[in-house]
C-alpha cells in the first residue's frame, strides 16, 4: 500500500534530515562570512577565501566539481554579491586555484558548467587550514527544526 503511515514516516525523515543539512550547510557560511578579514590572506583576498570555500565544501572527492549555479547560490547566501563572485571566481582561474569546464552529470545524463578546486588550490587550503570553519558550532534546542 503507496499511502502507508510508514511511507509518511520516512519521507517526513527524509525531509528534516535535507532541512536540517540546508540549514547546517547555511549556518557554516554564515560562520565563514562573519570570520571574514579585511586583509587578504596568504595572496587571496576574503572573497576569493569565502568562495573557494564554498567550492571545496560542496566537491565530494578531490576531483568533484560543482556546477557554477550551485556555488553562486552559496556565496550569494553567504553575502557575496554576483559581482563579487565572478571576480573571484575569475582571479582564482587566473592563480589556477580552480578548475572552469563542462562536466558530466551521470545521473541526468547532461554536461554542467562546473567548477573544481585543482591540486594547486587543495594545497593552499591545507596549508591555511585554520583559516576555515571546519566543525559545526553547537546549536540551542530551540534552535531545532520543528518536526
Amino acid at each position: 500500500m503507496a499511502d502507508s503511515p510508514s511511507d509518511f514516516d520516512k519521507l517526513r525523515d527524509s525531509l528534516t534530515a535535507k532541512l536540517k543539512a540546508i540549514a547546517e550547510r547555511n549556518e557554516v557560511l554564515d560562520q565563514i562570512a562573519e570570520a571574514d578579514p579585511v586583509a587578504t590572506i596568504q595572496g587571496l583576498t576574503p572573497i576569493e577565501t569565502l568562495v573557494l570555500a564554498v567550492v571545496a565544501g560542496e566537491a565530494f572527492m578531490p576531483d568533484n566539481a560543482v556546477s557554477v549555479y550551485g556555488a553562486k547560490r552559496d556565496a550569494e547566501r553567504a553575502g557575496i554579491t554576483n559581482m563579487g563572485f565572478n571576480l573571484a571566481l575569475r582571479k582564482l582561474n587566473a592563480k589556477s586555484f580552480v578548475r572552469l569546464a563542462d562536466f558530466w552529470d551521470e545521473n541526468n545524463s547532461e554536461n554542467y558548467s562546473g567548477i573544481a578546486v585543482t591540486d594547486l588550490g587543495w594545497q593552499w587550503i591545507e596549508a591555511n587550514e585554520s583559516r576555515f570553519v571546519l566543525h559545526r558550532q553547537e546549536k540551542k534546542k530551540d534552535d531545532e527544526i520543528p518536526f
